[in-house]
């Protein structure tokens, strides 16, 4: 459906509506937070990362111990850019999880109030709102309240990079001032270098839009081209850990088939509601059908950028063989909702049809604020047993001692000492190989966690002779390497 363009001053007349919604998420935002935070522990070297901006340390002095047998799990580090942002919340509050969780509601807030903007060409005023309201309720979206992780600082950087190109576009500076378009353009893919790996298919998509539209090749895009090139080959140099996630790289069918069927499985998520499991499935099946009519109509005149990007971003995901994971798909899951709406707008013109498609749009966010879990996140570094065991290792161990955990991230966070994840293989030449290899004093085992009970208690059945029990709690046992 074709929306007529506006003029700057419809525009910013407009943009009052957004900005509403996107203030009022911000305001609801902190409280429905669950306090505490969970287990999963990529949060804790954005925290460490942040901590060495307040303090001065050396960037990668994080505490976690890398090897390339475990780079599935983590690289030496993160990028820059959401720790920054941590480190002028951590500057004032420290370690106070809560006061950091502002850089997740905020930049979720800002996120929705970019995507309004964007979409309202597309779609029109009142969908691009809708869209904004359903985003903004969904668990995909909420579950970053609980959490410290760069996924909706990237999707900010993704769809202002969107209104950039369009703007460009617009005023025909792609042709007449390419370098300048091209400079301009490269300034959200840059930051967006610097939070996630995101910017590789916002540059791809750039490339191939320009490509299809002018069906050669430009200076704008060469422009474009050779400087992202320039400017990310020097990030992944200069950038300390950078070139580590090179090591994450491999080819494995199986992975990457599970990784498919994971993130089609995964889009049903942005539908989970509260009332019904029912909905979630009747919505999902009905708007992934719209959804598909919508992008097989756009490619077949011609794909755009978003169709571009939608493409090779889930390529990378799908490839990724690192694992596949929700939060991955958070720059994709609002082209996956205008998708859906585009698909139905053709039948909206009957009223039973606009109204029906809006309720069900919005019964999600509505089910999902009224009765979101605000009970404290009870499993994860606050518990008692966690805590208990780090001030047991902080009263009977060295500073220089190293340990090997499910969670070492984590733990290096809170007790101040060096930490890596063991290498899950069934091989126990290679196991301790690498902790011969990383020098590891301790080994640490969470006795409810199903990775430990997988790869480490059998290490510990096999070669009980080399484990000698230091501490134990409910939860943790500390065994010292022999």
């Amino acid at each position: 459906m074709n929306v007529p363009a506006v003029t700057n001053q419809k525009l910013w007349t407009w943009l009052w509506k957004p900005f509403l919604i996107a203030a009022a998420f911000l305001a609801l935002y902190p409280n429905i937070l669950r306090p505490g935070i969970s287990w999963g522990d990529d949060w804790a070297m954005y925290v460490a990362h942040a901590r060495n901006f307040v303090t001065g340390h050396p960037y990668l002095d994080t505490g976690f111990l890398y090897s390339k047998l475990t780079a599935a799990s983590s690289p030496t580090s993160c990028p820059p850019g959401y720790p920054f942002l941590l480190s002028l919340v951590y500057r004032v509050k420290g370690l106070d999880f809560e006061a950091l969780k502002m850089v997740s509601w905020t930049s979720t807030a800002l996120a929705l109030f970019v995507i309004g903007w964007f979409f309202r060409a597309r779609l029109g005023d009142r969908w691009a709102l809708v869209v904004m309201l359903t985003l903004g309720g969904s668990v995909v979206f909420l579950d970053e309240m609980d959490i410290l992780q760069s996924d909706t600082v990237c999707v900010v950087l993704v769809y202002a990079f969107f209104l950039v190109h369009r703007w460009l576009l617009d005023r025909r500076w792609d042709r007449q001032r390419p370098l300048i378009a091209a400079v301009l353009v490269l300034i959200p893919v840059m930051l967006a270098t610097f939070t996630r790996i995101a910017s590789l298919p916002m540059a791809g998509a750039l490339i191939l839009d320009d490509f299809a539209r002018r069906r050669r090749p430009t200076w704008f895009s060469a422009a474009f081209a050779c400087g992202f090139v320039t400017l990310f080959l020097w990030a992944s140099r200069t950038f300390p850990g950078g070139l580590s996630y090179a090591d994450q790289l491999h080819v494995d069918l199986r992975v990457q088939m599970s990784n498919a069927w994971a993130y089609l499985k995964w889009a049903s998520y942005v539908w989970i509601d509260s009332f019904s499991g029912l909905l979630r499935y009747i919505s999902f099946a009905v708007f992934t059908a719209s959804a598909g009519v919508a992008f097989y109509r756009r490619v077949r005149q011609g794909p755009t950028i978003l169709e571009f990007f939608f493409v090779l971003h889930m390529a990378m995901l799908v490839a990724y063989p690192a694992g596949a994971g929700l939060r991955y798909m958070l720059p994709v899951i609002p082209l996956y909702c205008a998708y859906a709406i585009e698909g139905i707008l053709p039948l909206t013109g009957n009223r039973i049809v606009a109204v029906a498609t809006t309720a069900l749009l919005l019964a999600v966010p509505a089910g999902n604020l009224l009765y979101a879990n605000r009970s404290p996140i009870r499993d994860g570094p606050n518990a008692p047993g966690f805590q208990a065991l780090v001030t047991e290792v902080r009263r009977s161990t060295s500073a220089d001692d190293r340990f090997l955990l499910w969670k070492p991230r984590a733990f290096a966070l809170f007790s101040g000492r060096s930490a890596g994840f063991y290498v899950r293989t069934d091989d126990t030449r290679v196991f301790w190989s690498d902790v011969a290899g990383r020098r590891i004093q301790y080994v640490i085992r969470h006795k409810d966690d199903p990775e430990d009970q997988r790869w480490l208690e059998p290490k510990l059945r096999q070669s009980p002779e080399r484990f000698e029990l230091k501490y134990e709690n409910p939860e943790f046992a500390l065994y010292a390497v022999r």
